[in-house]
């Protein structure tokens, strides 16, 4: 009950809250547009007196104009939460826009999405569609220079570039090709050992209007020749350079010394570019440079157009027409050097789809365009069927889960009124009709269920002040002995443990030390560990050597205890003087011994058996019992245990061991016992993980000083 009253406050400080932050937000609002009134008025002052604003009016009036459009924009943010809170408060239109959002937007987002997919993919295409016209340019120029150097090869006094037909095919075929012969000096070719050189004079042909024939090659071009793009500067109509192309192919004479090479230049010039529209459907412009610090040595001329202004640029318009560039890699004639170069195109979508959509399928003389149209008008036909189909779905779904939403809306209204005795009608035999059958049944276990949480409640006070009164049963460590070191904990692995240790003085320079471990753990060992302390208090008068002490304790702890239960225990006697310990160990976890000497870890475990048994009377228990008498040395280190310790786990049900103690002992052997302890607990935590410990956990740390 009390959970629900401080729900239910929160919830009435929320709706008080509400109102006050929103009158708030609203004072602010008006401020503001009053502050941006104000510095206005300062603007408007001057203009109504028929002068100009001076620079500190003008400022205000800027500033007044900067506040009044945050103070708009704020006010329609307001007003959209405001609008949005009132239409969303009903389940009903969340869910009739949960179904927009979900049925109608992403419909429209793919065809956006296609549409942008289509446009990327036609620009791609259209830039894809000019580098291979490009390369088969190209590959032509190379074709003829290679033509050429056969014919020059065969006769050298005759040969293509001589031959009146054939420079008129190539010059009818385009417009402006031009050849020439130019030497070559200090070339060796591997490839073409023993071929002896054909002496050939220096030859031209074709009109040379772009550039002057070239008088010899550059260092850079080598046996293999060259074709591509190479780029030149040429004089535009006002006067200035701009860096074009010329796709340029060079074949050497197949000689080892070759004397000569054919240099063929084709000029990107206007009609080849009108025929690349006419093969591709795009509108293409010139070449251009994409690096505006790079200056070609070449300086030539623009090649004039046969019939002006026809370079296709009426091609590639249409649905969906865009610009774009095709790059492409030039050279530098001069270095070699690879720049970049690209090619103004215009693409269209019609164009582009005739080219490749004009082909007959083969069915009944339909097109592939044809085809395609069917096949679009199909899917969208079907997409639109399923789309209303859904939305109607959906719609009547939402009217079904809103009816079920406002019955458990009122449903829990009740319940924070604290009406347990409300039943919510089923209205349907589905998920939501369970739903409210559940309802109805939660409703009746409430009250149980608060009732329980009170108990518990209960019980974790009653563990916690079971768990202080037992803290103050462990003692604290001694130190009024001269000479003795004294460090001891007890972890409980729930509120209340079932570990006990004591320190019982017997004489000035003698102290009994005890450790024990009730078996189990929680609110009925920790009752053990209460009798016991008590059992032990009253029998450490009686008994000095720790073996007949842990006999008595047995006689005493058999008749009283649980016969399904067990405790293990380890007494021992320090005598300062004598310097010397006198123990007795009843079935617990050995004892440890770190010598200042020898530097090891010396594991004492005499025989004995576990505490409360009452199999024979007490005398198993009594011949089994061994007493040991260890030296001790000034710096020993005496260390007792309870078996929560070495039997710590991983995830992996991997034990801690005494193993891993003793090599810990031995890296901290000259620590101060804190330290020692703070080690200790650092290397469990380290190896399991820091879970919560399984077992209690209980340790004495004895040094002799």
């Amino acid at each position: 009950m009390a959970a629900f009253s401080t729900a239910e406050s929160d919830r009435h400080r929320d709706r008080t809250a509400t109102p006050g932050g929103a009158r708030t937000r609203r004072g602010w609002l008006l401020r503001l547009a009053g502050a941006g009134l104000l510095a206005k008025l300062a603007e408007w002052g001057a203009l109504a007196a028929g002068r100009a604003p001076s620079a500190w009016q003008q400022a205000l009036g800027t500033l007044g104009s900067v506040v009044w459009i945050v103070a708009a924009v704020w006010a329609l943010w307001l007003l959209f939460r405001r609008a949005r809170r009132r239409f969303e408060w009903r389940v009903r239109h969340k869910l009739v826009l949960s179904y927009i959002f979900a049925g109608v937007v992403p419909v429209l987002l793919a065809g956006a999405f296609a549409l942008l997919v289509a446009q990327l993919l036609l620009l791609s295409l259209s830039s894809f569609l000019v580098r291979q016209h490009m390369m088969t340019l190209q590959v032509e120029t190379q074709t003829l220079a290679r033509a050429e150097v056969a014919a020059l090869t065969r006769a050298p006094s005759r040969g293509v570039v001589l031959d009146s037909t054939t420079t008129t095919s190539i010059d009818t075929r385009y417009r402006w090709a031009s050849m020439v012969v130019v030497p070559v000096a200090g070339l060796t070719c591997p490839a073409e050992q023993g071929r002896t050189s054909v002496r050939v004079g220096r030859r031209r042909a074709g009109a040379w209007a772009h550039l002057e024939p070239p008088r010899a090659l550059p260092a850079w071009v080598t046996c293999a020749g060259f074709a591509g793009l190479v780029g030149y500067r040429a004089p535009q109509s006002d006067g200035t350079l701009t860096t074009t192309a010329v796709m340029r192919a060079v074949v050497l004479e197949p000689a080892e010394r070759p004397q000569w090479a054919v240099t063929v230049d084709l000029p990107v010039s206007q009609e080849v570019r009108a025929a690349m529209a006419v093969v591709t459907g795009l509108a293409i412009g010139e070449v251009g440079s994409n690096d505006p610090q790079w200056r070609p040595d070449l300086i030539g001329r623009r090649v004039a157009s046969v019939t002006p202004g026809d370079d296709g640029r009426d091609t590639g318009q249409g649905l969906f027409s865009a610009s774009w560039l095709a790059f492409l890699d030039a050279v530098d004639w001069s270095t070699g050097d690879t720049v970049a170069m690209s090619m103004n195109i215009t693409t269209g979508l019609l164009p582009v789809y005739r080219q490749v959509t004009d082909a007959p399928t083969g069915f009944r003389g339909l097109t592939v365009g044809g085809a395609l149209l069917a096949a679009v008008i199909l899917v969208g036909g079907s997409l639109l069927i399923v789309q209303a189909f859904a939305l109607y779905s959906g719609f009547s779904l939402a009217r079904q889960i809103t009816d079920a939403v406002d019955d458990l809306a009122d449903g829990t209204a009740r319940l924070r009124a604290r009406d347990f005795t409300h039943v919510i009608p089923v209205r349907a035999r589905d998920q939501l009709g369970e739903l409210s059958t559940s309802f109805n049944a939660m409703t009746g276990e409430v009250r149980a269920l608060l009732g329980e949480v009170a108990q518990k409640e209960r019980l974790d006070q009653e563990m916690r002040a079971a768990r202080a009164i037992q803290q103050q049963l462990l003692p604290e460590a001694p130190t009024h002995l001269a000479g003795l070191d004294v460090l001891a904990y007890c972890t409980p692995a729930r509120e209340v443990a079932g570990d006990y240790y004591d320190f019982l003085p017997i004489s000035d320079t003698t102290i009994g030390v005890i450790i024990a471990d009730v078996a189990g753990k929680g609110l009925a060992a920790g009752l053990y560990m209460a009798q016991l302390k008590v059992i032990v208090q009253s029998l450490s008068h009686l008994h000095q050597a720790p073996r007949e002490f842990l006999r008595a304790v047995n006689r005493v702890v058999s008749r009283n205890i649980d016969p399904r239960s067990f405790i293990t225990m380890t007494y021992g006697v320090i005598d300062l003087e004598r310097r010397e310990l006198t123990f007795a160990r009843a079935g617990h976890a050995p004892l440890m011994r770190l010598a200042s000497r020898a530097g090891d870890v010396e594991v004492l475990a005499p025989d004995g058996m576990v505490v409360g048994l009452t199999v024979d009377g007490g005398e198993m228990f009594d011949s089994v019992l061994e007493q040991r008498t260890v030296a001790l040395s000034p710096g020993d280190l005496l260390v007792w245990f309870t078996d929560g310790i070495t039997e710590a786990m991983t995830t992996g049900n991997e034990c801690y061991g005494e193993a891993r103690l003793a090599a810990l002992l031995r890296t901290h052997a000259g620590a101060p016992l804190g330290d020692l302890r703070a080690a200790l607990e650092q290397d469990l935590d380290a190896f399991t993980g820091h879970a919560d410990p399984h077992d209690d956990m209980t340790m004495i740390l004895l040094r002799l000083t």
